[in-house]
């Protein structure tokens, strides 16, 4: 038999300069996904329904939580920064190795971060401060509104800092 292919397309939207970007607007929702969430594809049906959540919310992302636990968005990763750490959940069963995060963690030092890799919880992420999700289409975005509570209203400068560090080493790596 033939398998069926099938493809949705549409432009990206064209890069921010770090910082100008609106801030993202997320949802959370309860991390139920299937017991093999290590396989990296938008086409797990629970990411799926996750984002629509979040698009039916009027909001960017979905983030899923166990527990009290941050785990990951529904397409990136989730970062904070607090007393100069930048802090993101360690890669495991629930938690995808992006490229994007990986490049954000080998830069973080080069901005005065220090890597923390631990779970956030989630009353860290409602509390106001710099945060942000990473994706490869995202790049960097910093988080505004967490269901319907804002945490920041302009990007930080850490953020800022770490977005044009990430443009200089993406850009410098472009054959």
């Amino acid at each position: 038999a033939n398998p069926t292919v099938m493809m949705t397309i549409k432009p990206l939207p064209a890069a921010t300069a770090p910082g100008e970007a609106r801030g993202q607007k997320l949802i959370t929702v309860p991390d139920d996904r299937w017991q093999r969430c290590w396989i990296k594809s938008i086409a797990l049906l629970p990411n799926i329904l996750a984002k629509h959540a979040a698009d039916r919310a009027g909001a960017d992302e979905a983030i899923f939580v166990d527990g009290n636990i941050v785990q990951e968005g529904a397409s990136s990763n989730v970062f904070i920064i607090r007393d100069g750490q930048l802090i993101t959940s360690p890669i495991g069963a629930k938690v995808l190795p992006g490229v994007t995060r990986e490049a954000i963690l080998e830069i973080a030092e080069s901005v005065g971060l220090l890597v923390v890799e631990r779970g956030i919880e989630l009353a860290e992420l409602l509390t106001p401060g710099e945060a942000f999700i990473s994706s490869t289409t995202r790049e960097l975005a910093w988080i505004s509104m967490i269901n319907d509570k804002q945490i920041a209203g302009e990007c930080g400068p850490n953020t800022r800092a770490l977005h044009t560090a990430f443009q200089r080493l993406t850009c410098d790596r472009r054959p």
